[in-house]
């Protein structure tokens, strides 16, 4: 059966976005839609080009890729080949958003005219995106398409970094709780031997990312100071609405009440007081984020201490309420954004070490061998200032990163690559998910039998012996 209702939605969408684009940018000039200079134009007809599902085989196919493959390696296309080739269809998807990945300006524009609350809604339609590109690259592989595949993986790289072109933290969050999926799916590209041209592209890039700030924190807070500072200050018949809407319902909420009964001048006056002191909390913290992991954490605690007094102290919260309803604390946020930073060291370290292997034969010693091999020096952790942690076990690398113990216990970091472990527990998933997936069409067999309806039909595709059981016979062809 096929339907036109998603054609239709996905051509509205367009036209939505074209009109969008040709509204200012971030207080640049106006764009022309035709130029399609920017990033996020592509992003969109990426979305608006994926493959519509038209049957049950490509809703199977859909399914497979969202629900099952994440935890199962390449080898699970042999199983089910009609998705292995759906996804390898998704030419119209993976162009656009390569053609996205080469373009150097990218503004989804969350932050409208009027300022806050900020739109959002672009994450959704890069979400769809970003799961059909990450199952599409596994597809590749299987067919021994390495750099196909890695291409797909430097494209995702890079929509982080075009999210990263925001400013804003909620941008930032959403990258960094993306970014873990990508570095896992790395972990098992490298742990089944990929050609070195194929990875080439990959550590080149990474290199060269490494020279500029990754998901700089101080920006993002001197964008948040500038737009809360335009935002309260724009209609002075809104603040206490708009201060209200910060507390989320929280009582009391002294900078609503500092301001009730003040004519607009006297209004304006204490705001711009209370913005100063908080412009110049905000800079003092953002410029300790410039210095060594160990003095800028310090430097964090000692303001997160300062405005948690000013918080729990009527006097001083009366005094300038904006800095402590503005201004969360702080170190835990600069520690995942830290540990983010680490995510890419630990991609690039595999890479040189995987062309390494390709070249020689074995994997690389240590760290200073990986070095020499590819004429780089990698940062040290910034969380201990040692070189990073690697070993080689099980013949096989493994990569630790010293990360604060509550991001260990929360999960949300990737912070070992430990290839040997990899492979035990991609062929310990495959084996368990083979089993499933035949009880399942032995199930199906023997409701059908039961039915009576189409019962040779059943018998001929379902196999009835383990002699003759084809998905056995695939499992045996697949661990040769």
């Amino acid at each position: 059966m096929r339907t036109y209702g998603g054609a239709w939605r996905r051509i509205g969408l367009l036209l939505a976005v074209a009109g969008a684009m040709a509204a200012p940018v971030r207080g640049q000039e106006a764009m022309n839609p035709a130029c399609f200079d920017n990033a996020a134009w592509s992003y969109w007809k990426a979305q608006a080009k994926l493959q519509p599902i038209l049957s049950r085989e490509h809703m199977e196919a859909v399914l497979f890729a969202e629900n099952e493959l994440g935890s199962l390696p390449p080898k699970a296309f042999a199983f089910r080949p009609e998705a292995g080739r759906w996804l390898i269809r998704e030419k119209g998807m993976l162009a656009e958003l390569h053609r996205a990945a080469s373009m150097t300006h990218c503004a989804f524009n969350p932050l409208p005219e009027s300022g806050l609350p900020m739109d959002f809604s672009h994450r959704d339609i890069l979400r769809d995106v970003w799961k059909r590109a990450l199952a599409a690259a596994k597809a590749f592989e299987f067919v021994d398409q390495h750099d196909a595949a890695v291409s797909v993986y430097l494209d995702l790289f890079k929509l982080l970094d075009h999210m990263d072109d925001d400013e804003d933290w909620a941008s930032a969050y959403v990258a960094l709780s993306w970014l873990p999926e990508l570095v896992y799916e790395l972990e098992g590209f490298f742990s089944r031997f990929p050609p070195r041209l194929a990875v080439q592209p990959l550590a080149d890039y990474l290199a060269q990312r490494r020279q500029q700030p990754i998901y700089p924190m101080r920006a993002f807070m001197r964008r948040e100071m500038r737009t809360y500072a335009s935002w309260l200050l724009e209609d002075l018949t809104q603040t206490e609405r708009r201060l209200i809407s910060l507390y989320k319902g929280r009582e009391p909420m002294p900078a609503v009440e500092g301001l009730l009964g003040l004519e607009d001048r006297a209004k304006r006056e204490r705001l711009a007081e209370w913005l100063g002191g908080y412009q110049k909390e905000v800079l003092q913290l953002a410029d300790s984020l410039e210095k060594p992991y160990p003095q800028a954490v310090d430097a964090i605690r000692a303001g997160d201490e300062r405005i948690r007094a000013m918080a729990e102290d009527p006097d001083l919260a009366a005094a300038n309420p904006l800095v402590p309803l503005l201004m969360p604390p702080m170190e835990q946020t600069f520690q995942e954004f830290v540990a983010a930073q680490t995510g890419y060291a630990l991609v690039e370290i595999l890479a040189v070490a995987s062309i390494y292997r390709d070249f020689v034969g074995d994997w690389p010693d240590d760290i200073p061998m990986i070095e020499q091999f590819g004429t780089r020096t990698f940062p040290p952790d910034p969380f201990t200032g040692q070189p990073i942690g690697y070993t080689v076990r099980k013949s096989m690398p493994r990569v630790d990163l010293a990360i604060p113990q509550w991001l260990e216990q929360r999960g949300s970091v990737f912070a070992v690559a430990d290839l040997a472990r990899r492979v035990e527990n991609d062929q310990a998933s495959l084996d368990q998910w083979v089993r499933s997936i035949t009880e399942q069409e032995r199930r199906q067999a023997r409701r059908a039998e039961q039915d009576g309806s189409d019962r040779e039909d059943a018998r001929a595709e379902v196999p009835t012996s383990a002699d003759r059981d084809p998905v056995r016979d695939r499992l045996r062809r697949v661990r040769r």
